[in-house]
């Protein structure tokens, strides 16, 4: 299995901020890194632990993966 940061490249922030358009896709971006990222971790991983391994700022790791769970994308276990 390839290491985390070959699978999901870091999330950075060369487009231009000021496009919509760029900051929907920043966003499928951050999610989709997001995800694949905790498809690495069968046992489940901490937003904390997430963020660095993808490059997506913390606050935005909780925003966005309170998303996922939200649309039923990805389940939360347990933990706070």
């Amino acid at each position: 299995m390839a290491p985390i940061n070959e699978q999901a490249p870091k999330v950075n922030d060369e487009t231009d901020s000021d496009s919509e358009l760029n900051q929907m896709d920043r966003s499928v971006l951050r999610a989709a890194s997001l995800l694949i990222s905790v498809g690495e971790h069968p046992d489940g991983a901490s937003a904390a632990q997430l963020a660095p391994e993808t490059g997506v700022p913390r606050p935005t790791t909780f925003r966005v993966l309170l998303s996922l769970v939200h649309t039923g994308l990805l389940a939360r276990d347990g933990g706070a």
